[in-house]
C-alpha cells in the first residue's frame, strides 16, 4: 500500500506464501509461486539448500538416532531446571 491505502502491484519472478490450511489442520503451508522464466533459478537454490541441510545435519541425525526421544527430552528438561534462576518467592 502506498501512503493513501492504495495498492501498488509489483510483479516479481518468485515469492513464498505461507498459508493456513484449514483442510489439513496445520498451522501452515509453505508454498512457492514461480514464474516460468525464474525456474532454473529457483531449481538451483532449492538444490544448493537441500545439499547444505544433508551435509550439515548428518551429526544431528546421529545423535538423535543413538537415543529414545523419551530420554532426550528428560535431559533437555533437567539442563532447564538446573540453568532456570530460581525466582525469589518470599513475601513482601
Amino acid at each position: 500500500l502506498v501512503p493513501n491505502n492504495n495498492p501498488v502491484l509489483e510483479e516479481v519472478q518468485s515469492a513464498v506464501l505461507a498459508w493456513r490450511n484449514p483442510v489439513y489442520r496445520l498451522p501452515h503451508c509453505i508454498i512457492h509461486v514461480v514464474q516460468a522464466a525464474a525456474t532454473e533459478t529457483f531449481v538451483k537454490k532449492i538444490s544448493a539448500d537441500f545439499k547444505f541441510l544433508l551435509e550439515n545435519t548428518e551429526l544431528e541425525l546421529a545423535v538423535v538416532a543413538d537415543k529414545p526421544s523419551s530420554k532426550r527430552l528428560i535431559e533437555g528438561t533437567s539442563k532447564l531446571k538446573r540453568n532456570t534462576p530460581k525466582m525469589n518467592r518470599s513475601k513482601q
